[in-house]
């Protein structure tokens, strides 16, 4: 049953930060121009040396509060701006490593990665999210490079060496359409044998033609019960969920906690652009109604907290009086710019399923629900569980 107790501020923040915005592949269903997003006239593709330091600089003054940080590299495609990604990284090394716990992870189309960019990863400890739609037929049917020619080769390769490397924590990501169904790029995702996977319907406008239309999306909720299936499945063995997606919301459910917003977008998460501007997340690089500041002289308060107020489920009228407001906190702030109530019918199966998720384990094995937080965490209750449970029984 929920409490009156709302979410309070994070102690963990992730910068999400555009080394680029350019990128080498042409995927069919790109909604963000190409990689450009739009910048490409207004501002540098790429993050020069001058905007990184700055960029430095401001993470050291706005992660020292925090107690856990995440630099998240993004892009377009980051590695074509590699340069940035390790000066940024061996940097923010020194002037944060001593305050928080100090994370790295990037997000790529996995064509650039070669020994030396692979090395670098491992030795910083980084998650790399390699984007993989599913077997080289469905992947190479999108992903394609600038000069048409398919990459699913190169991308199969490179999570070969990327789960050769000890340090590394492999993810994957395939884009759910009209011909790549849920449940089908889970399987083949799984096969791979990552550390997590990730998978979600394409992000379109409700007129494309790449969209999910009433079958789709009902073949897709469809799926989404297999995955909370195969999530309780994993959870009662003793093994984390591969997909996330129900974690934050069972994790919820088991604290009695209220959200007011979706995530933390505009606090603890932000998104930085390849010239220093800052918004709430990488999604929204490019919005000009979302920008919070620069690099350079920091976030304008005042646009941060328009943004927060519209991005809560209290700035959108729509959402004030609906009964999951509290689990969807008013959605995704990037989902509502190009979908506006498009995407709810997703977030209720969302939470129903994690309802579920959470109804199974709290009746059969609670302690299993820690593995939502951490295999760290979840290892300490076990032992305080079995101490508790020895000292009973002598």
């Amino acid at each position: 049953m929920l409490t009156a107790r709302f979410v309070g501020e994070s102690r963990e923040c992730e910068i999400l930060i555009n080394t680029t915005h350019s990128c080498n592949l042409r995927c069919r269903y790109c909604f963000v121009e190409g990689g450009l997003k739009g910048l490409g006239e207004s501002g540098p593709a790429v993050m020069g040396r001058e905007t990184q330091e700055a960029c430095v600089s401001f993470l050291e003054a706005y992660c020292r509060s925090f107690e856990r940080v995440t630099l998240h590299f993004y892009g377009g495609e980051p590695f074509l701006n590699f340069e940035a990604v390790k000066y940024i990284s061996e940097r923010a090394v020194v002037s944060l490593g001593n305050n928080s716990v100090l994370r790295f992870a990037v997000t790529t189309n996995g064509t650039l990665i070669n020994g030396d960019i692979a090395a670098f990863l491992d030795s910083f400890g980084f998650s790399v999210l390699v984007s993989c739609d599913g077997p080289p037929r469905v992947h190479d049917m999108m992903r394609l490079d600038a000069d048409g020619r398919p990459t699913s080769q190169r991308v199969l390769e490179t999570i070969r060496v990327l789960r050769s490397y000890g340090r590394i924590q492999l993810g994957l990501s395939a884009v759910i359409h009209k011909d790549n169904r849920l449940s089908a790029a889970y399987r083949y995702l799984k096969s791979l044998s990552p550390a997590f996977i990730k998978a979600e319907y394409v992000r379109t406008g409700p007129d494309d033609s790449m969209g999910l239309d009433e079958e789709d999306a009902e073949r897709y909720l469809e799926d989404l019960g297999y995955i909370a299936d195969d999530t309780i499945e994993r959870l009662l063995q003793g093994r984390q969920a591969l997909d996330y997606r129900f974690n934050s919301r069972v994790l919820q459910m088991w604290r009695g906690t209220r959200r007011r917003v979706f995530c933390g977008a505009g606090s603890s998460v932000l998104g930085i652009a390849a010239d220093g501007d800052i918004y709430p997340c990488t999604l929204l690089i490019g919005d000009g109604d979302c920008r919070l500041g620069n690099v350079r002289d920091g976030l304008s308060m005042e646009a941060v907290e328009r943004f927060r107020q519209w991005h809560s489920f209290g700035g959108k009228a729509s959402c004030r009086d609906c009964p999951d407001r509290y689990y969807c906190g008013g959605g995704c702030a990037a989902m509502w710019k190009m979908k506006g109530r498009g995407f709810c019918e997703y977030i209720r199966s969302e939470i129903r399923l994690a309802e579920y998720i959470y109804g199974r384990l709290s009746e059969t094995r609670p302690e299993a629900l820690s593995l939502m937080v951490s295999r760290e965490f979840h290892d300490r209750l076990a032992e305080m569980i079995n101490a508790e449970l020895k000292g009973i029984r002598e």
